[in-house]
């Protein structure tokens, strides 16, 4: 399993450019679809040279070279869970299968104490 640059693009939900004013400088804000935002930046030497679709295009690649490292780290977590069998994983919804089977002996452990203490209580006015 690896990450690829198809795999971030898909996460990008907007990509926003601003020339600042210095004439030089251009950034690009990747907002992710959760919300979390990476900046990228580029600069040329010569104000009087700048492009701005190259200014976008090199400060969107920044944006990107930045946003590896994040999804890396991500699938190692991702990896390290499924491998160690982190239960909060599984609660969290990442195996459906064993969130029914866990919601299946709450709910017979739910019966089972109502039960108990419905017992419970008809044995205490029993003594009253």
């Amino acid at each position: 399993m690896k990450v690829t640059l198809n795999d971030i693009m898909d996460k990008i939900a907007d990509t926003t450019y601003v020339c600042l004013p210095d004439g030089r400088t251009t950034v690009c804000q990747l907002t992710m679809e959760n919300g979390y935002t990476v900046n990228g930046f580029s600069a040329c030497a010569d104000p009087t040279e700048f492009n701005k679709a190259l200014g976008e295009k090199y400060a969107y690649e920044d944006a990107i070279n930045k946003v590896w490292p994040l999804e890396g780290y991500l699938l190692a977590e991702k990896l390290y869970r499924e491998e160690s069998g982190d239960l909060a994983m599984y609660i969290k919804g990442k195996n459906q299968g064993y969130n029914n089977c866990m919601l299946d002996m709450l709910d017979s452990m739910n019966a089972l104490w109502d039960a108990e203490t419905a017992l419970y209580e008809e044995e205490s006015r029993k003594d009253e």
